[in-house]
Parts: structure tokens; C-alpha cells; sequence
């Protein structure tokens, strides 16, 4: 062991060492694939495509939090993002799953940006080169801003680093106002 060791340089022994928290995340996505396969859902290798803004074309696309979870009833979607489309809006009564969608979404848009196999049955996408969110968490804690200002103050930090090729995801923006101050 030791003439094998003496082959390798201290640094690159080192660099080795320090992926250990790579290797550990990895090894967790690889977990949760084979915990998703054993339930009965699919995880493909997506299809990367070229092009100047994002577009996604999957089938059966699911949220796998909920698909690892045995008390609910997982409804996979199909997702239809084309390069002639600059934006979605999605629409429908409340509890709908437009949230549950939207978060299927982006995690299938992360996960690709990772180089991860993707929970849905098949997906052809021009990868992303940023994921922007706003989610809105209310209020902050002690009241000095409401709901509103704090997601305008988000777009604003968030839209110089938007480009082309950027996705952004917004769940119900700008709804804690009426239409004419919004």
C-alpha cells in the first residue's frame, strides 16, 4: 500500500479526500432513485438539446417527495415549455396542485442541471443557465414589510441576473394586493 500511496501526490490525495460530500450527495440521489424505482416510478437520463432559451418537453413528470410518500396518490404531468413560448402562467381553484406542479417542475430543471437522472418517463430539454424562484414567505418576522414588498424587492434583486437561457418560477406573485396597487 504504501509504494501504491508514494505514487500520488499529497495534494491530489487531499483534492481525492475533500469529494467526500460530493460522493455522499451523489450516493443520495442514487438512493433516492432506487427508493422512487422500488414504489413504482420512473427516473430517465434526460435528453439534452441546444438552443437559445429554455425548453422542456417530458412526459409523466412527478413530484418524487410525494411519490416516495405511500399515504397520497401521485399524478404524474406532462410538461410542454417551448422555445417560441417566453412565458407560462398556470391557472386553476385552489388546491389544485399548481403549486405541486410548479415545484415538479423546477426540481426536474435542477436536477438536470445536475447531470441527475430525472423523476418523470422521458424529457427533452434545452438545460437552464440559472433557476430563479419567488415563493412567497409572507411578511418578515417583525412586520416592517408586508408580503408585497417583499417580493418586489426579490424581482428586483433577482432580474439583473436573468437572461435567456434563465427559468423562473412564480407562485401567485404580487397577490397579496388588488389589481391597482399590484
Amino acid at each position: 500500500l504504501s509504494g501504491v500511496l508514494d505514487k500520488y501526490s499529497d495534494e491530489a490525495i487531499q483534492n481525492f479526500l475533500d469529494m467526500d460530500l460530493s460522493f455522499a450527495f451523489y450516493a443520495g440521489a442514487l438512493s433516492l432513485y432506487k427508493r422512487l424505482g422500488d414504489r413504482g416510478f420512473p427516473c430517465v437520463k434526460p435528453t439534452l438539446k441546444t438552443g437559445k432559451t429554455v425548453s422542456i418537453l417530458a412526459k409523466g413528470v412527478y413530484p418524487s417527495e410525494l411519490a416516495l410518500d405511500e399515504t397520497v396518490v401521485t399524478v404524474p404531468n406532462d410538461v410542454r415549455f417551448t422555445e417560441e413560448g417566453k412565458f407560462y402562467i398556470l391557472t386553476g381553484a385552489n388546491s389544485s396542485g399548481k403549486t405541486v406542479f410548479l415545484t415538479s417542475v423546477g426540481q426536474l430543471v435542477w436536477l438536470v442541471s445536475l447531470g441527475f437522472y430525472v423523476p418523470c418517463e422521458s424529457v427533452e430539454i434545452v438545460p437552464a443557465s440559472g433557476i430563479f424562484t419567488i415563493f412567497s414567505g409572507g411578511e418578515t418576522d417583525d412586520y416592517s414589510d408586508s408580503r408585497m414588498g417583499n417580493e418586489v424587492r426579490q424581482l428586483r434583486d433577482t432580474l439583473p441576473a436573468v437572461n435567456s437561457r434563465s427559468f423562473i418560477l412564480f407562485n401567485e406573485p404580487l397577490t397579496s394586493t388588488s389589481p391597482k396597487e399590484g
